[in-house]
């Protein structure tokens, strides 16, 4: 390209969402606003008709520019740009090496790693759910939530699938989070926190903002965090307890405050509770939670047992037992021929899928196939998995396909050892992704749109768990044997099939 080309630059920010049309100091290059700074190539000019800031310049063949936006305690002019761009271009392409994962579906796997690594919150070690507020599930609907918080049972799953990747390093800041954050209250841990202790998760809606293609009301916080949902404890202690099966973790460090967690679960397994899906329409006996609360006690005594720590334990094995026995009993629906969303409700769960994965039932069982296909019969629209239908939901609108839930049927067929049915599925999950590999929390089976908010932890975990363990039953891709032994000791994943056959075994002594 030959001559020059004029570029004209509008820097017009609106801090608060939008409330606030900041004061700006000015200072050639550089101007600061609501604890930021903005540095251009060449002095700034104010735009008062629009209440922002310009500039204007003239680039020559081979010419390059930056400009920077930096919080005011991080000086921008500590460093060249164009260093600064090239040191973590440099810290991606060595992070993202590190994953122990090999075969065809290794650009997948790595770029959901990346996308879980950015979710997570530096200098706290907090992981977010999404980095977006509000991206409806329905165009034009309601159901938009803010998930730019923490969710334990998503940081939980998060951790876990950064582990199977290979990225062991990366489970110390969020267990530092947690020991820093999470507290046993009278009505069991919270399911939601901010990523710093100023945060605040109330729920509020900003109604002078229109939303993505209409779509009202715009949310901020999110009232799911005054929610009782019991599965946290079991997809908490599953985290740790693998991290501590990879030999990554010591869990005496975390014990004073896993004992306690225990103890609660005993106290409390027949309480109903909200649900993993947040429904805001009332509490029951979900059988998903009862199974997780199965799998914290599970998790919890196989590290007291192993490391001789301090805990009733005799109590634990008997609990645990007794919820085996009950979600056997109760939550098998003999009208679906299916296990069933709750004990309440004759309603299809893909939240079940899960069962065999969590060690909670052999994938081959019977019951486990059954189903399997009574999911794929009922929940499943052009090769996409909803998370049930026709639920207490307590919200208007319509859902669409959960991106998560088809990722969880595909783990489900593998451990069915309907393998090459499972690979089919993941390829045609994987075309359905954007042109950076990138998944929403959801997908319109219609017209194949990504809904809600983007891009998903939730969504891009199932794409490392599915990869992995299709590597561990040596149908496509390879992990590192030590990784592989990791995760059939926890009897988690595609890898713990043979674990989970003596988990439930043990668990009806």
């Amino acid at each position: 390209m030959e001559g020059a080309v004029e570029v004209v630059c509008t820097c017009v920010p609106r801090p608060d969402y939008a409330r606030v049309r900041p004061h700006y100091e000015m200072s050639g290059c550089q101007a600061e606003f609501d604890h930021f700074q903005v540095t251009a190539p060449v002095p700034w000019q104010m735009d008062r008709q629009q209440q922002g800031l310009t500039c204007c310049l003239t680039l020559h063949r081979g010419e390059r520019v930056a400009f920077i936006l930096a919080a005011q305690d991080h000086s921008s002019s500590q460093s060249d740009p164009h260093e600064a761009l090239e040191a973590t271009i440099a810290f991606w392409q060595n992070w993202a090496k590190q994953c122990t994962y090999q075969g065809r579906y290794r650009d997948a796997v790595v770029r959901s790693a990346l996308t879980l690594k950015l979710m997570t919150y530096a200098p706290s070690g907090a992981i977010i759910a999404a980095p977006t507020t509000s991206l409806p599930d329905e165009i034009g609907g309601e159901r938009n939530w803010d998930y730019r918080y923490t969710w334990i049972r998503d940081a939980s799953f998060t951790l876990y699938a950064l582990l199977l990747a290979g990225y062991f390093d990366s489970e110390r800041p969020f267990f530092s989070w947690l020991e820093r954050t999470v507290q046993l209250e009278s009505t069991g841990i919270k399911i939601l926190y901010p990523i710093t202790t100023e945060g605040n998760t109330v729920e509020r809606t900003l109604d002078y903002l229109q939303g993505y293609k209409n779509s009202r009301p715009v949310r901020i916080g999110n009232r799911a965090g005054e929610q009782v949902q019991l599965d946290v404890y079991g997809e908490v202690l599953s985290a740790i307890h693998f991290a501590w099966k990879a030999g990554k973790y010591d869990p005496t460090e975390l014990w004073t405050d896993i004992h306690p967690l225990l103890d609660w679960v005993a106290d409390h397994w027949r309480d109903t509770d909200s649900g993993i899906w947040e429904v805001r329409g009332g509490k029951r006996h979900f059988v998903y939670s009862k199974v997780m609360l199965w799998v914290a006690l599970d998790c919890g005594l196989d590290m007291a047992d192993a490391l001789h720590l301090p805990g009733d334990r005799d109590r634990w094995r008997q609990v645990r037992k007794m919820i085996r026995a009950e979600v056997m009993e109760k939550g098998w629906s003999e009208q679906l021929q299916a296990f069933k969303q709750s004990y309440e409700d004759e309603t299809l769960d893909a939240s079940n899928l899960l069962l065999p994965v969590m060690g909670f039932i052999d994938g081959t069982d019977p019951r486990m196939i059954a189903t399997i296909d009574a999911t794929i019969a009922h929940l499943v629209s052009n090769g996409l998995c909803y998370r049930y239908r026709n639920a207490p939901e307590g919200v208007k609108g319509k859902d669409a396909s959960f991106v998560l839930c088809t990722f969880w049927l595909i783990n489900a067929l593998i451990l069915a050892k309907r393998q090459d049915e499972a690979a089919a599925w993941f390829e045609q999950m994987l075309s359905r992704s954007t042109s950076l590999g990138l998944f929403s929390e959801e997908i319109d089976p219609e017209s194949g749109e990504l809904l809600g908010n983007f891009p998903q932890a939730f969504s891009h975990l199932g794409v490392i768990n599915v990869a992995v363990s299709l590597a561990h039953v040596n149908h496509t891709g390879d992990v590192q044997p030590k990784h592989k032994a990791a995760a059939d000791a926890a009897g988690r994943g595609g890898g713990g099939a043979v674990a989970a056959e003596q988990k439930q075994a043990q668990s009806s002594i």
